[in-house]
């Protein structure tokens, strides 16, 4: 059950997300940031411009150190969210300390592991916002 509640009008929740949350490992510095955006801009042929503004979607990059133990459950897993909308959330504990920042509903764009040393591999990874 959840409850909604403001005392000075109408209480409004934009997006409820339930499920399993998976730990991958710990994000860190280097968060990329972007926007995508869906407006229309057309120039025709006398150089008269015109905007039809639309809506943007958020987009981000992190990299995340994965203990070599688990390169295997990391990469089935991302597999099997191929195209499934999820919301990915950047770990706290390794850098990133901004959790809303870090934050992202939508699908990943494509990712590589680095098997860079004996105990850990760097996970590079791309997501694709949604509206």
């Amino acid at each position: 059950t959840i409850y909604l509640k403001d005392d000075l009008g109408t209480a409004k929740c934009g997006a409820c997300f339930f499920g399993m949350s998976t730990f991958y490992g710990d994000t860190q510095y280097g968060l990329e940031i972007g926007r995508t955006d869906f407006s229309n801009v057309s120039t025709d042929q006398f150089g008269n411009t015109s905007i039809v503004k639309r809506i943007n979607a958020r987009n981000l990059s992190m990299a995340v150190w994965v203990d070599n133990t688990q390169l295997a459950f990391v990469d089935k897993n991302l597999s099997d969210r191929l195209s499934v909308p999820s919301v990915y959330i950047g770990a706290d504990q390794g850098g990133i300390s901004n959790q809303e920042a870090s934050t992202l509903y939508g699908i990943y764009q494509d990712y590589s592991i680095v098997v860079s040393y004996a105990t850990y591999s760097i996970l590079n990874i791309r997501f694709k916002g949604m509206i």
